[in-house]
């Protein structure tokens, strides 16, 4: 039976949506220190793409492993041990003293933020409605993600003790919302009596459902790919090595802001329509990027990183909100987490895609499979039933 939303309060579904975005935070806090760890600890480029593996490998194990925990312990003690893990990782980052403390923190990081997206999405759900509930999700990961790398930079550059200074302040925040989160009772609270596997069917509702699920796991890879290469390989190669430091934030903040800033201004839309523009938006995006690598117009380049940033904004929460719809209550966590995997493979393996196949033919792919997805999406979006009731 469909579970009707409930009006509730607004400060839990506050206090649960801070508490993702310091989760999230602190998972992209190292991403604006990585220049001073190379110039004060000797951290070569060969470590830092190590490091940087480490964090994708706590996310995936999390997703794979340890998403469905929400669903069967509940979501208030996860979300309260995916604040304690995030802890932990700030925690070691302050006390590291060389390069080899990077590696554990980060690996613990990852894990914090491959739970935390199951589980408070699932509660945001819970106290919002699923396709509301997985559109602040959406907005609240997306903004962590563009103000994490600039914080700390910010940081870095004002204040003293560079290395310290964002992770004292970043503890101090968990531990503000850690203490309102464990103030609220959970969000699901019969979430304990489903202990027992469940068919393969009670995850998704007919075929058709989960065709589309995997559809809406296929977009956030490509949203995600398009930002992996954004923040690593686009703006050297279009751009140039001149001030590439500057660049490299400039276009990866300009890419993420666009993505949020869309979201925001959409927040109530209809996730169908908007995972629709989204794609197209995107695809767009990455062809014209492709065709400028090809052709050397790197003054093209900023004009279609809106493009990309506004669609892979629009196509991941809408995507993300048909994906909570057509899965099971009773499995929302598990579902969610399993949508995410997709996504973070592709944040790694895009950029990797250029060693081998060239920035400007990974663009071009991406813009295509994006439109192949587009019309994937339309044909499953028709053959599942009473979407509008969501």
């Amino acid at each position: 039976m469909k579970r009707l939303a409930v009006k509730t309060p607004d400060r839990p579904r506050m206090v649960v949506a801070l508490a993702m975005f310091q989760v999230v935070i602190g998972s992209t806090l190292p991403s604006g220190l990585y220049a001073t760890y190379e110039s004060q600890w000797g951290l070569t480029r060969e470590m830092t793409t190590v490091i940087f593996s480490m964090y994708v490998v706590g996310v995936l194990v999390s997703l794979l492993f340890l998403g469905h925990l929400a669903d069967r312990l509940g979501r208030k003690k996860v979300m309260v041990s995916s604040l304690l893990l995030s802890m932990f990782s700030s925690a070691l980052f302050l006390a590291a003293t060389n390069a080899a403390y990077l590696y554990p923190a980060r690996l613990i990081s990852g894990i914090s933020v491959g739970i935390c997206t199951g589980a408070f999405t699932a509660a945001l759900g819970d106290l919002s409605g699923k396709k509301e509930g997985a559109a602040i999700s959406a907005l609240v990961t997306s903004g962590g993600l563009a103000v994490g790398p600039l914080a700390s930079a910010v940081a870095a550059r004002c204040l003293p003790y560079e290395l310290r200074i964002p992770f004292v302040i970043h503890l101090a925040l968990l531990a503000v919302v850690g203490f309102f989160l464990l103030r609220f009772p959970d969000t699901a609270s019969d979430s304990r009596q489903n202990i027992r596997p469940v068919a393969k069917g009670q995850f998704f509702p007919s075929n058709a459902s989960l065709k589309l699920f995997i559809v809406c796991s296929a977009i956030i890879g490509w949203a995600y790919g398009a930002n992996g290469l954004w923040q690593s390989v686009v703006p050297l190669t279009l751009g140039g090595q001149r001030n590439s430091q500057i660049y490299i934030a400039a276009l990866a903040s300009l890419m993420l802001g666009s993505s949020a800033l869309a979201q925001w201004f959409t927040l109530r839309q209809n996730p169908s329509r908007l995972a629709t523009v989204g794609l197209l938006s995107m695809a767009c995006g990455l062809i014209i990027c492709g065709i400028a690598s090809a052709l050397g117009f790197a003054s093209l380049l900023w004009g279609a990183t809106v493009l990309v940033g506004v669609g892979q904004g629009l196509g991941f929460r809408g995507s993300l909100s048909v994906a909570s719809h057509v899965a099971s209550d009773q499995r929302q966590s598990t579902a969610i987490s399993l949508y995410y995997v997709f996504g973070y493979l592709m944040t790694a393996a895009a950029p990797l895609a250029t060693n081998s196949l060239g920035v400007g033919h990974v663009l071009l792919g991406l813009g295509l499979v994006s439109v192949v997805t587009l019309f994937a999406f339309k044909v499953y979006m028709r053959k599942v039933q009473n979407y509008a009731q969501c």
